[in-house]
């Protein structure tokens, strides 16, 4: 690859390893979903990022004949076999311990010669790919890279600081593009889990007739029938209708597309297998495939696609009339009113329709198929509209935010794809990024708020809902004692549980940003004060675990106080949060969301400050920190409080 400002070198000398692994004894026989040390093979690597999806484990035992080949944090994988050659990442460190078989390849970069990330980059641009796929099928039998190959590799070689530099620039869009993925993955869940809740699972209508809280808002709850009765499909909510699955959801239904029309057309390799969204398809002329609009839910029906679980919610045509089409190896559902769209994507998606699909495949081994016709016999509880409306409205929510996150990864991706040739070429400084990359990844962090919320008296499912309601991905406590007398739900080991229930992260942070420290010097006459709590370098150190843990989390701060002015999470931690430019957002008691610049205004207005005419900005300012100074002189713990006093001051 010529570069037209940085020397070039070869990669061998740079590298401290270059090889490949093996299959242990046994082969496949030997594979296990879950194990000591995993098993990296080719369908794991791929040029935008390490794919868990297919990755085996093997025991230690066997682990042990491959110790040549253990895989390093930051080892770069490169795919060295067959149709997918020249694939290549990082090795995910979360799944580490692992090795890798025969057609995968290690490069391990000396850490005083080349940045591992800066040589996945170039090994991954355009030029390089297209290289290394000439290479690989020069060979006269099969597609192939050998070791003497990769050792042979020209690789632009600028000063470690530059490759950093350069890393971290294209890295930062990577990181975003990996943010929206965990967010993406945690509202599908949450979204598959309030399906199977409802109408697998009955538990707001088991929870009624035990006399157990629902865990949803009195408005919703009160749709829920108070018990059970017998049907052919055993026991559903009262008042409930059994039907047949073609009765409420359609199956394959009329599509219109002229031959020869250009039309967005998504192949099987395309389709998720743990998300809702397609978000990789192409234009093509339409000669015959299955056909398909916006809303509609399309499922693998062949072996081993079905199995893998390749389904997609469709969302992706310009407009609700557009037609799209694909593999006519696709069965179409679509729910029919009153049912939302959404419920037949989450049908399609459990374990009992899987399952009834999976059984009534037929069709030579290795070629098996679902005929449609097995689905006439599917019974489904249908609940009535009301309930299907709300399931609708919270999932729509869901959904929306789903295909907002891929959208604004898509156009990531093709900002760093446009400027990944160009940085590791030279062509473009990397001071000459600012205006682009810098800008770009800077609005991105401003745009991931940190949310703050107080549990009060809520009850654990409506304080869950508050969280899902807000795409919340983990809760840290900044309450100094993390429990509650009178609302024990939200004592330190029971939320911990129930939010992992739900895939909500959990943290303790009250020891570094609790109001109620232990040091007596952070004490004056016997209060609190947030000034000195705000000096301890252990404050400091719980505000760059919440700056580090936005990065990958959407963050709610907890405490007791419903009211965010009564609370330190506001007066104290988001004062000094707002410090270092973060967007805060309240989630109030209601549900609904108060800017934390319209806090400001309130907490000025509480203090009786009130702005003058034609104030300056810096007036402002002092104005604006007397009200908070002023402030947590009211609200701070004093020692001697009573119990319920001890709640509103942690």
């Amino acid at each position: 690859m010529a570069s037209s400002g940085f020397p070039e070198a070869v990669l061998g000398p740079l590298c401290s390893k270059i090889g490949s692994g093996a299959t242990p004894r046994g082969g496949d026989k030997v594979y296990l979903n879950e194990g000591e040390v995993a098993l990296i093979r080719s369908q794991n690597v791929y040029n935008d990022g390490f794919n868990r999806d297919g990755l085996v484990y093997i025991t230690a035992e066997h682990a042990d004949q491959l110790a040549n080949v253990a895989v390093q944090p930051e080892d770069v994988l490169l795919n060295i076999t067959g149709d997918s050659v020249a694939r290549c990442c990082q090795a995910d460190p979360h799944v580490l311990p692992a090795r890798v078989n025969q057609h995968v390849a290690i490069i391990r970069p000396k850490p005083d010669e080349l940045n591992p990330r800066f040589l996945g980059y170039f090994l991954t641009s355009p030029t390089m790919q297209a290289q290394m796929l000439a290479w690989a099928h020069a060979g006269a039998t099969r597609k192939a890279l050998t070791k003497g190959m990769i050792e042979s590799f020209k690789v632009p070689k600028p000063d470690l600081p530059t490759q950093q530099r350069i890393a971290h620039i294209l890295g930062a869009l990577d990181d975003k593009i990996e943010l929206n993925m965990r967010m993406t993955r945690t509202l599908e869940k949450m979204a598959a889990a309030l399906f199977k809740s409802w109408f697998i699972d009955f538990d707001p209508v088991n929870a009624k007739a035990e006399g157990r809280d629902t865990g949803l808002p009195k408005d919703i709850a009160d749709l829920f029938p108070t018990e059970c009765a017998d049907s052919e499909l055993g026991a559903v909510p009262k008042g409930w209708t059994v039907c047949l699955l073609p009765d409420v959801i359609h199956v394959n239904p009329v599509r219109r597309l002229a031959k020869g029309t250009a039309a967005p057309y998504l192949e099987m390799g395309n389709m998720p297998t743990h998300s809702s969204r397609a978000v990789d398809w192409a234009t093509r002329r339409f000669n015959s495939g299955t056909k398909f609009k916006n809303g509609d839910v399309l499922v693998a029906r062949i072996t081993p696609c079905l199995e893998n679980g390749k389904t997609a919610y469709v969302d992706f045509l310009g407009n609700d009339e557009a037609v799209g089409w694909g593999s006519t190896e696709y069965i179409v559902l679509r729910s029919k009113s009153p049912l939302p769209l959404s419920f037949a994507y989450f049908l399609a998606r459990s374990e009992r329709f899987r399952a009834h699909a999976i059984t009534n495949m037929s069709g030579t081994s290795g070629r098996q198929r679902v005929p449609p016709s097995c689905l006439d016999s599917f019974l489904i509880a249908v609940p009535p509209e009301p309930i299907a409306g709300e399931f609708g409205k919270l999932v729509g929510d869901f959904l929306h935010n789903i295909k907002k996150h891929d959208d604004q990864s898509r156009t990531l991706a093709r900002l760093r794809d446009a400027l990944l040739p160009k940085l590791l070429s030279g062509e473009i400084p990397i001071n000459g990024t600012t205006g682009v990359v810098e800008k770009e990844t800077e609005a991105e962090k401003t745009e991931e708020a940190v949310y703050t919320i107080g549990h009060s008296n809520h009850s654990i499912g409506q304080f869950v809902g508050l969280l899902k309601r807000n795409e919340i991905t983990a809760v840290a406590d900044v309450r100094s004692a993390p429990f509650s007398r009178h609302n024990p739900q939200f004592n330190q080991d029971a939320l911990a549980r129930a939010l992992k229930k739900e895939g909500i992260a959990y943290v303790f942070l009250g020891k570094e940003l609790g109001a109620r420290p232990e040091e007596p010097e952070c004490y004056d006459n016997g209060a609190a004060s947030f000034e000195r709590i705000a000096a301890r370098p252990a404050f400091a150190q719980g505000i760059e675990r919440v700056l580090k843990g936005k990065e990958t989390y959407r963050i709610a701060l907890l405490c007791a106080e419903k009211e965010p002015l009564d609370c330190h999470r506001t007066i104290l931690v988001c004062r000094h949060l707002r410090q270092r430019g973060v967007n805060i957002k309240h989630i109030l008691a209601d549900g609904s969301i108060e800017e934390h610049e319209n806090t400001e205004r309130r907490l000025v207005k509480l203090a009786g400050l009130e702005p003058t005419l034609y104030e300056s900005p810096a007036a402002a300012s002092e104005r604006r920190e007397a009200a908070y100074t002023k402030r947590a002189h009211e609200i701070a713990y004093r020692r001697g409080m009573k119990e319920r006093e001890h709640e509103r001051a942690t």
